[in-house]
């Protein structure tokens, strides 16, 4: 089927509309049906101060203030894909919209100078449709006084305690029940400028009551939502944050503003509950919607939690430039008021030492980017002629302080650390600031020795949080931080097993905090190296190497498992299949960027759905469940323990050895790097027949089959495999003898090389064939364009003995392209193999547990990256085919070209036998290396890897 005809461009749309003004002036239209469907699916729209509902619950008359502000008297409309010639008419007259083309659909900004009936219609599939239908109520502002004196005593705590007296004043008497919402609904805004959160709270709670017994939905969610905010960010009760947003506004499904401002609100608590998973999904839907709405400030207002959301999960890059994207919007749209331009410099400085800090901590490198970033931040907050003495600015200087204590305790300078923290005042800070400011304090007291001072602050905190002070205040990373500053107290009381039970708490606390799926796992990867690092410190100062062994192997294993999906887990997947399949057809071999952006939404929505909604249960993971070993067999870790690198070695006799590698550089000589990182292992490697590397992230460039060993490549003399480490998953399907060959030019890249190709791909079955394999091809270079998808390559690849992946990598796209600049660096999960227009990725094949091929060759670029920010050292689809059951996968650590891959698919599939072994395959893709050498492509040769478990 060939891809349906494009929608007609934003200039056809405008001549229509004026053709439509330009005959004869105001142009009427025909008169209306009695009452029109209110907003068709797809349909988004916005700006309504306040909405009346029809018996039936549409939404039929919209309130608009007349003296309202510019950017907000202003209604905003949508329209999907496939309208043409949008047009706008109020009581019957076509009246001028400010019209742009956004996200392949229509963006409307109106201002309806009068009430009267809005209509928004426009042509669909050869006729004409009415889109949007309201009665709209214009009227003056009833709060304009209350709101200008508001505003005007921003940071005046005299005035804002008058004005809340006037309030409560006026409410004890016997006014009129709108009357009364509005001055509820001030009060809470007065009372928490003020300080005074718990009290707002509930006054929020009453007014959110008031407005749902007035039938007012706009101004119930709006209190609604302050109420949940109040809860959340300064009272630390998330769970009956949870609770308001769950029972007190009724529209979230129903109204495309209400679905915005509350998936904002809903992905807070869910950052703060550490589901960055969760919440970057609500966030992503609720910045579409902005977007499309063409509304500013709303798209900054979700942006912000964004980039926390991405940092958490290690995209730290993409983080960045919604960062940017933020600022650029910023300049375009300045805040108003005198709180905005404070944020908005604020705010910047605060977020990219946000996003410093954690990426130093994942990386464990330097913290300076960030501290000189919260430096910055300070000295703007902290300035009074850019920033006003209000509540929030003063909270804002209170984490900002308490961020940078942390940064000095971590660098070693206490006190520094002692000076931030002294200007803390305790009665004024915020719950969750409070908790890392005593948490910071406990730790710059154990690193004065100061044990028992330390024990103290947290035998407080602990008294606090049972007696119900915090609400729930304590957040997930402090709640792990907690836990591994008590095992350092008995580590240094000398209580190993009170340490060792602490450890395990704050383990238990992450598997527990990783949220709703298996995609978490980037959030808490320093936390885990943080907790693995002291238990096998622990363990070695008391001589228990192979319980430190264990635990170093548990610590890797933890990062790379992902949940065994169940049986309603299947059947989502194959849903998602089926969906896809149909959402892209027609579309199987051309470019990404033809695609109509709004299906590529749907499919990234529907992926995410999908992947938020596998199995909670962590697998656990002992010792007793990772591979043993066989003869011949040795092992080697490379374990990052905060001072550098250990390194474990251990053959199949059960020896273990330990021994601190001396500084190390990518850049050193091949020789350098073995005598750091192979000679310390001698001993197990006398009589190995094979090494199974178990390396970091760091190490990722580091080819160790090339490294020299006894005069020759270490690959020469043993089968050197990169090993998972992981508990083996039994098969569910099995074909043996059954081969498959995938081609995939989407692009066209490889079309200058047809000729060549077609003879390639003819003897690789004539190969395969003569050894007995039954050969499938799904796309090839002489039947093109191909129908090949990724729903086709997971199921006809099951359980077959071979898969030959032959193309090119690709970058699956995803609701973030939209959101920035589309020449990014590839994130991992994001890499896959492309086929046609979609991306075969790490998730399709996780879901594939014990239906993969035993036998894996991805001949494309990237195919075997690593975690560039965990401490698990995998992560691409090589190592995804083992982890989902593959005896063995060879991959790229890199940019390969299409000849080498040639070369290398020629070598294995000529010299491997049926049922080919690790060794089998370590021993030809050496004889691969060589003859890539020979033709001087030395640096492909060392991008590629054999892995295994």
């Amino acid at each position: 089927m060939p891809p349906p005809e494009p929608r007609r461009g934003l200039w056809r749309g405008l001549l229509g509309m004026a053709l439509l003004l330009a005959l004869g002036g105001p142009h009427t239209l025909e008169a209306p049906s009695p009452r029109a469907p209110a907003s068709p699916e797809g349909t988004l729209w916005a700006g309504c101060e306040e909405l009346e509902r029809s018996p039936e619950g549409e939404p039929i008359t919209c309130t608009l203030y007349s003296d309202e502000r510019p950017d907000e008297s202003t209604l905003r409309v949508w329209l999907p894909s496939g309208v043409a010639e949008p047009v706008v008419s109020l009581d019957g007259v076509v009246i001028t919209a400010d019209t742009a083309e956004v996200d392949d659909g229509w963006g409307l900004i109106l201002h309806p100078s009068h009430g009267g009936r809005l209509i928004v219609s426009g042509h669909v599939d050869g006729s004409w449709k009415e889109f949007l239908t309201l009665d709209i109520d214009y009227r003056p502002r009833p709060d304009k006084d209350l709101r200008d004196r508001l505003d005007g005593m921003v940071g005046d705590h005299q005035a804002q305690r008058a004005m809340a007296a006037e309030l409560r004043e006026e409410l004890r008497g016997d006014i009129e029940p709108s009357r009364r919402l509005l001055l509820t609904r001030y009060l809470y805004y007065v009372l928490h400028d003020l300080g005074d959160h718990r009290e707002a709270t509930e006054i929020a709670i009453e007014a959110a009551r008031l407005a749902r017994a007035q039938g007012k939905p706009m101004a119930e969610c709006s209190s609604a939502w302050s109420a949940s905010f109040f809860l959340g960010e300064d009272l630390g009760d998330k769970g009956r944050a949870f609770e308001v947003l769950e029972t007190m506004c009724r529209d979230q499904g129903s109204l495309p503003e209400v679905e915005l401002k509350g998936s904002y609100h809903r992905a807070l608590l869910e950052l703060a509950e550490g589901r960055s998973s969760r919440a970057r999904g609500l966030l992503q839907r609720a910045a579409q919607v902005a977007r499309r709405l063409r509304w500013p400030r709303w798209q900054l207002t979700v942006l912000n939690p964004l980039v926390e959301s991405l940092a958490n999960q290690g995209r730290f890059d993409w983080a960045r430039q919604v960062l940017e994207q933020m600022r650029e919007l910023e300049a375009a749209h300045p805040h108003e008021g005198v709180l905005g331009p404070c944020k908005s410099e604020s705010r910047y400085h605060r977020k990219r030492g946000a996003l410093a800090f954690r990426e130093a901590e994942l990386h464990d490198t330097s913290l300076e980017p960030a501290r000189e970033y919260w430096l910055e931040a300070r000295e703007i907050i902290v300035d009074r002629t850019r920033c006003p003495d209000h509540s929030s600015v003063r909270d804002q200087a209170q984490r900002v302080d308490v961020d940078l204590a942390f940064v000095a305790l971590e660098r070693g300078e206490l006190a520094v650390a002692q000076a931030f923290l002294e200007g803390i005042p305790r009665t004024t800070v915020a719950t969750t600031t409070d908790v890392r400011r005593r948490l910071v304090q406990a730790g710059l007291a154990l690193a004065r020795d100061e044990v028992e001072t330390a024990a103290r602050v947290l035998e407080e905190l602990e008294v606090d949080r049972r007696q119900g002070k915090l609400g729930d205040g304590i957040e997930s990373e402090d709640d792990w931080l907690l836990q591994l500053t008590w095992a350092r107290i008995h580590e240094q009381r000398g209580e190993l097993s009170a340490a060792l039970l602490a450890l395990n708490e704050a383990q238990a606390h992450i598997d527990r905090s990783r949220g709703i799926s298996g995609v978490e796992t980037d959030r808490h990867a320093a936390m885990r190296r943080k907790s693995s690092q002291l238990l096998v410190r622990l363990l070695l100062e008391h001589g228990l190497l192979h319980q430190a062994l264990c635990s170093a192997r548990v610590a890797r294993a933890r990062g790379l498992m992902s949940l065994e999906p169940l049986l309603e887990d299947r059947a989502r997947a194959e849903t998602f299949e089926r969906s896809r399949a149909k959402l892209f057809e027609g579309y199987k071999w051309y470019d990404l960027r033809d695609i109509p952006i709004d299906r590529r939404m749907r499919h990234e929505a529907e992926q995410y759905a999908l992947e938020t909604r596998l199995s909670a249960q962590s697998m656990p993971v002992e010792c007793d469940q990772l591979p043993t070993g066989s003869s011949g067999e040795a092992s080697v870790l490379y374990f990052r323990d905060g001072e550098g690198f250990l390194g474990f070695g251990w053959g199949a006799n059960g020896r273990v050895l330990v021994q601190r590698l001396s500084k190390w550089s990518i850049e050193d000589s091949p020789e350098s790097l073995a005598e750091v990182l192979i000679s310390p292992f001698t001993e197990v490697l006398e009589g190995a027949t094979r090494l199974r590397v178990l390396s970091p992230a760091a190490m990722h460039e580091v080819s160790f089959a090339d490294l020299p060993w006894q005069g020759r490549p270490l690959g020469e003399g043993l089968a050197v495999v990169h090993a998972l480490d992981l508990p083996a998953i039994p098969m569910k399907a099995r074909r043996d003898g059954s081969a498959v060959v995938v081609f995939s030019d989407p692009n066209k890249k490889l079309a200058h090389e047809d000729d060549s190709l077609r003879d390639r791909f003819q003897r690789w079955r004539e190969g395969l064939e003569a050894k007995a394999f039954d050969v499938t091809f799904l796309g090839t270079p002489w039947e093109l364009p191909s129908h090949v998808s990724v729903t086709d390559v997971l199921r006809q690849t099951r359980g077959v003995e071979l898969a030959v992946l032959y193309g090119f990598g690709a970058v699956r796209p995803s609701y973030y392209d939209l959101l920035s600049a589309h020449d990014m660096r590839p994130e991992p999960d994001q890499d896959g193999f492309g086929v046609g227009a979609d991306v075969l990725t790490r998730s399709d094949l996780l879901l594939e547990m014990g239906m993969v091929p035993r036998h894996v060759i991805l001949a494309h670029c990237d195919s075997a990256i690593v975690d560039a920010y965990g401490i698990s050292g995998a992560i691409g689809l090589a190592q995804s085919y083992v982890q989902a059951g593959a005896e063995w996968a060879v991959g790229t650590v890199g940019d390969v070209s299409s000849k080498s891959m040639e070369i290398v698919v020629d070598e294995l599939l000529e010299t491997l036998p049926r049922g080919a072994s690790v060794d089998d395959v370590a021993m030809a893709l050496q004889q691969a290396k060589r003859e890539l050498e020979q033709q001087d492509l030395r640096d492909d040769a060392a991008r590629l890897r054999l892995w295994s478990l």
